[in-house]
Order: C-alpha cells, then sequence, then structure tokens
C-alpha cells in the first residue's frame, strides 16, 4: 500500500478497532490511559489525551489513549492518544511500534491528524512522523508504557497525498502509560 496514505489509514484501523466486540456486541470496560507530548516548531503547545476508552464505541468524539495489539503480527502495537474536539472532530496522535518484545528502545512510525479522525470531514492538518524513537519501559500482556521524542513533518491538509512536508514538528518529552487492547 502507498505510504502517503499512512496517516488516515491509521486513524481509520484505531476507530475500527474500537468498534470491536464479541458476538453479543459487548465489551470488557477499557482501563484509562494517557499519552502526553511537548511539540514545538509549526505547532507548539501540549499534546494530552488522558481517558478510557468508550464502550461500547460510539463513533462520538472522546478523549482516551490505548495500544492496539496486532491480531496477526506479535510485538506489534499502534499507540494512540485521541483528544476530542468542538462538534464531531478529533485529534490523534499514533506511534506504530514493531518489534516489541520487552522494555528497550524502537524505532516508530506514526502521524499526527489534526481535525479528522472521529468526523466526517477531511482532516485540517496531517504530520507524518520522522526520525522517532520509543523507549518502551515497562511492558505486559495488559500495558505498555514509555517514553518518546522524535519529528514529525507535513501541514495543511490539500484533500490529497502525499502531505506536502512543508512544516516541521518537534516532539519532546513525550509519555504514555496505556492499556493493550487485543481485538
Amino acid at each position: 500500500m502507498d505510504r502517503s496514505r499512512r496517516p488516515l489509514r491509521s486513524a481509520l484501523v484505531v476507530l475500527a478497532l474500537a468498534a470491536c466486540g464479541d458476538a453479543t456486541g459487548a465489551r470488557p470496560p477499557v482501563p484509562a490511559g494517557a499519552l502526553s507530548v511537548a511539540l514545538s516548531g509549526a505547532l507548539a503547545g501540549q499534546y494530552d489525551a488522558e481517558g478510557a476508552q468508550p464502550v461500547p464505541a460510539t463513533g462520538a468524539p472522546a478523549t482516551f489513549a490505548s495500544a492496539i495489539a496486532s491480531p496477526t503480527f506479535a510485538g506489534r502495537y499502534l499507540v494512540s492518544g485521541f483528544r476530542a474536539r468542538d462538534g464531531d472532530r478529533q485529534d490523534v496522535l499514533n506511534l506504530d511500534l514493531s518489534g516489541v518484545s520487552a522494555p528497550g528502545s524502537y524505532p516508530a512510525a506514526g502521524d499526527l491528524v489534526l481535525g479528522g479522525a472521529g468526523g466526517s470531514a477531511l482532516p485540517e492538518q496531517v504530520f507524518r512522523l520522522t526520525a522517532v524513537t520509543v523507549r518502551v519501559t515497562a511492558l505486559s500482556a495488559a500495558r505498555i508504557a514509555g517514553e518518546f521524542s522524535g519529528e514529525a513533518v507535513g501541514g495543511a491538509f490539500p484533500n490529497s497525498f502525499p502531505v506536502p512536508p512543508a512544516d516541521t514538528v518537534r516532539l519532546a518529552a513525550g509519555t504514555f502509560d496505556v492499556p493493550i487492547v487485543r481485538p
């Protein structure tokens, strides 16, 4: 698949998996998680997402953080922090980790999508994470925690892919402590 479609695909995967349940549609409550990072450069401020994933997933914007464990690839996790906004929009920061088997340092892919996840409209801004390193500090069957830093490139969503890497956002002092959701 074309790598330029990853930001939107990542957001859609998280939303789709958040809606998974058992044969009756019931899903056990997901514990709360937290993801936080300082942004500077083209975006400045703090990105915080803390809370429990809504159950059942209604599609309405919510603020929460969790990790989806890949059902097909051992050690692959999509750590996400969703942040509700006014209206039906949501921001999402995704860290796509592979090969995680124990605490340690891992490279990460991912994206920062502003104003698009959870809404019917196209996103306002899309940034692709580049040169991001994650240090997993704790890993169990139920939770993953760590620290991260790096950069993201992108900008205003031009209604087409790929998003030109016009702006750079620096991510510093990032932390996460989230429940692992298994589809």
